[in-house]
């Protein structure tokens, strides 16, 4: 009892440290099972009768079956595991199956109730299977987990791993390979025998809480040095580097700094001891090849983290040592580098020269956009500054810079100032963000610019740079204005007055621009709807008409069958008859285009067997023998929720067409495919195609590339796939044919709108 509650204190402690790793959440687990075992064994043997402690027997068993694949998790996952590690529960599943149909005797003992395996043999559960089986899982697991902590121990090249598996193996022999294979025994030989599982696994649990949780020792970091002097610079943030992972809350990163160096090729070259870290010096080492080989290293397993910030002591080094042999490197790594704002810093800028775009700030909330548009202002000139006592002065003044941490090496993190800001109300992070930055920022660049000898239109060059690549998200933000607008105000120099007219001049193109933007689309919408209410009243005036028309032409031809003049005039009548209807029908095609154009459109959605709807439609049209139909749509395809009176209409136009385009045949093709929460149909042909010029106006009202048409049937096609939620578009080679692909949602949550 008392095992298991100091288990659960134990659980209770990892849990609110937040585990990370896989390793710390399987011992979680494993410690919560260790508690919850010892609980049900103490209500198993001093259970009220014989079915309550028969359940909880099956209960602790179930229990007792998990535990040992867990430890050998935790294990394996100490330095990042597998993906395949849950196959390690497959035997002791296996085993729990087994136990549930195994008859066991539970008979009472001086000390509660106990059991025994009573003897089987039955068809389902053969002795000669199941005994040896159960031998085998329960020798099985120990052994597994012996072997794999000896050989991990012989393989640490770290002392602190080596630490770990030290601990984890002697625990395991001593509480578990011995003390529960004896206790058992022992069980097995007297079942009045008193059970230690329950502690032997409380000890395995402590000692293995103790391993996972050792951290290794910060080693002190050295001075600043001689930027000149790389191999100290890279020292210095490999003792960082080396810092950081040593530093996490539960000790189970500290692995990642061995990872680091090994995928960096250095492992020779790095001696670690209790002084410091060395990187020795080597004629050989091509610095842009470690460099990159860094980079993906640091994206890897330590992106998002402020470790990468300082990083960029090793550029700013290497790029006075190889200078514009980084640009491959640049090149290789842009993405990470400008994510981590790293180029910003190198050289004061310098190798912002070869980026063309940053986009990294796409996506970002407005904090952490904010946080890196300040951050990348301040990177090129802050060695200019830092040293300034001053500045630290400056930074303390305000609510959001207070947090922001500089190093040495004019390396800047902001990861404080996010965590600062998120304790206060959310509607007052952002202003207060920016009025603390535009503070900092305009008294640094004031600074800089009043100083005698300083080369203004270089330092205005380079925020220029930083300006115009961040300047969609800052302008988004509001910074740039209030920025610039406070700069301007402080530095009544001719460059700083131009770099804010230049801004001003920018802001008003943009917004011009937008203008014009709404403008046309306003214009637009006002001639759709001109168009839209004409067609309505042709539409309305042209229908009594034809409809007086089509009943005269019914009327005329009962007359003509009844009537008694030659067959030969007879047959030339109706022909003639004929012709006149074909013409009605077609104007009255033209009516219902026109009105369908003008109407409001109201969705009426209904579950749809797609492929019925489209054979529906193909079956009243009359295409000729010449082309060939195909409809590639898979029998299992899923109903649809669709509009199908409006969705034959859409289908009817694309088909007729398609048919129109190969007068000479061809093949019409429809095709659907379910793409996650969008179902896609296509409708191509092999007919004449249309010009790249028409394509761009195919589906305006009014627009036909045809002899015979009024424009009117794509225009109405995309109205009533857009009143549906979707789209629709098209691909078309002249002399090779068109593709219609139309977009619709698959789960209908939308109402259609006029």
């Amino acid at each position: 009892m008392i095992a298991g509650a100091l288990a659960l204190l134990i659980s209770i402690y990892v849990l609110v440290n937040r585990p990370r790793t896989l390793a710390l959440k399987t011992f979680l687990l494993f410690s919560l099972l260790v508690s919850f075992w010892e609980f049900v064994v103490l209500i198993h043997r001093a259970a009220p009768n014989r079915d309550i402690s028969t359940f909880f027997f099956l209960i602790s068993a179930i229990a007792h079956n998990l535990s040992l694949p867990l430890y050998l998790i935790t294990v394996l996952s100490i330095r990042g595991g597998g993906k395949k590690l849950q196959l390690v529960f497959v035997p002791a599943i296996i085993t729990i199956v087994i136990y549930l149909f195994l008859p066991f005797e539970v008979f009472p003992t001086e000390f509660g109730w106990s059991y025994r395996i009573a003897k089987t043999d039955s068809l389902f559960m053969p002795s000669a299977f199941i005994y040896p089986y159960l031998a085998f899982v329960y020798l099985g697991y120990p052994i597994a987990i012996l072997f794999v902590l000896f050989g991990l121990v012989r393989r640490a090249r770290s002392h602190l791993l080596k630490k770990k598996y030290a601990i984890l193996l002697a625990s395991f022999v001593a509480f578990q390979a011995i003390g529960m294979l004896l206790t058992n025994y022992l069980l097995m030989l007297n079942p009045s025998f008193p059970p230690f599982g329950g502690v032997l696994n409380f000890l395995t649990l402590l000692f293995m809480g103790y391993a996972v949780h050792i951290k290794e020792e910060k080693i002190p970091l050295s001075l600043r040095v001689d930027t000149g002097d790389f191999f100290k610079v890279y020292s210095s943030f490999l003792t960082v580097l080396f810092n950081y992972t040593a530093g996490t809350s539960l000790g189970e990163e500290s692995f990642k700094f061995l990872d680091f160096i090994n995928e960096s090729d250095i492992k020779n070259q790095v001696t670690l001891s209790e002084k410091g870290i060395t990187f020795q010096q080597s004629s050989t080492l091509n610095i842009p090849q470690l460099i990159s080989r860094n980079l993906k290293a640091l994206e890897r397993n330590f992106r998002d983290t402020e470790v990468v910030d300082y990083y960029l002591r090793v550029l700013n080094t290497a790029y006075l040592i190889v200078g514009k042999d980084l640009k491959g490197i640049v090149a290789e790594n842009e993405k990470f580098l400008l994510e981590s704002d790293l180029i910003y810093g190198v050289a004061n800028g310098e190798l912002l020269q070869w980026i063309v775009k940053d986009r990294s700030l796409e996506g970002l909330d407005p904090i952490d956009a904010g946080l890196k548009i300040y951050k990348r202002i301040l990177l090129p000139v802050l060695n200019e500054i830092q040293a300034s006592v001053e500045f630290g002065k400056r930074l303390a003044m305000y609510r959001a810079t207070k947090d922001v941490k500089i190093s040495e090496y004019g390396e800047i993190s902001v990861v404080d100032v996010k965590k600062s800001l998120s304790t206060i109300p959310k509607e007052e992070r952002l202003p207060i963000l920016i009025e603390s930055f535009n503070s900092l920022a305009s008294w640094v660049y004031e600074k800089i610019l009043t100083s005698p000898g300083i080369d203004m239109q270089n330092v205005i060059n380079r925020l220029h740079r930083v300006l115009t690549l961040n300047q969609k998200r800052a302008n988004e933000l509001n910074i740039y204005y209030t920025f610039l607008e406070r700069l301007a105000a402080k530095i009544p120099k001719t460059q700083v007055q131009r770099l804010y007219y230049e801004y001003l001049e920018s802001l008003v193109e943009t917004r011009t621009s937008e203008l014009k933007e709404v403008q046309k689309r306003l214009l637009e919408t006002e001639r759709m709807a001109a168009i839209g209410e004409t067609a309505g009243m042709v539409g309305h005036d042209l229908r009594n008409p034809l409809q007086v028309i089509f009943n005269s032409l019914y009327l005329l031809k009962n007359k003509l069958g009844s009537s008694p003049m030659p067959s030969g005039q007879k047959e030339s009548l109706e022909k003639l008859i004929d012709i006149v209807s074909e013409q009605a029908r077609y104007m009255n095609k033209i009516v219902s285009d026109l009105q369908d154009f003008a109407k409001p459109i109201t969705v009426e959605f209904v579950e749809t067997s797609l492929q019925k709807l489209i054979n529906e439609v193909l079956y009243t049209m009359q295409i000729q023998s010449n082309i060939k139909t195909s409809i590639e749509i898979s029998e299992d395809f899923p109903m649809v929720t669709l509009d199908p009176v409006l969705m034959k209409r859409v289908f009817s136009n694309l088909f007729s067409n398609a048919v129109q385009a190969m007068p000479d045949g061809g093949k019409l093709t429809v095709s659907a495919l379910q793409e996650k929460d969008n179902i896609t149909i296509t409708v191509s042909d092999t007919g004449v195609g249309i010009s790249k010029e028409s394509m761009r106006k195919i589906f305006t009202p009014l627009f036909t590339t045809k002899a015979r048409g009024q424009g009117f049937g794509l225009a109405v096609c995309k109205r009533l796939v857009e009143a549906h939620g979707g789209t629709i578009s098209i691909e078309s080679e002249v002399g090779k044919g068109s593709m219609f692909t139309i977009s619709l949602p698959f789960i209908k949550k939308f109402i259609g709108k006029n």
